[in-house]
């Protein structure tokens, strides 16, 4: 298991069981090379290695003081 998907299941809610194609998802973007740490030292995964390349999207899982420092519910 990679980092990232490693660091993403660590937050993942007990009681909460991540789908499969989500789990599959980030294992992907592990295994591309497609993640960076931020300035804040997290990890972060796109779906390439380019933010001008296709659409751009940010995966990353949040902590619960992250989430509701972020006004998410």
């Amino acid at each position: 298991m990679g980092d990232f998907l490693e660091a993403t299941l660590a937050r993942v809610p007990g009681g909460f069981d991540l789908p499969e194609p989500l789990r599959l998802l980030f294992a992907w973007v592990d295994e591309q090379g497609f993640v960076v740490k931020g300035t804040d030292g997290d990890l972060y995964g796109s779906l390439s290695n380019s933010g001008w390349v296709g659409t751009s999207i940010e995966l990353r899982g949040y902590t619960a003081e992250q989430t509701q420092r972020r006004g998410f519910r």
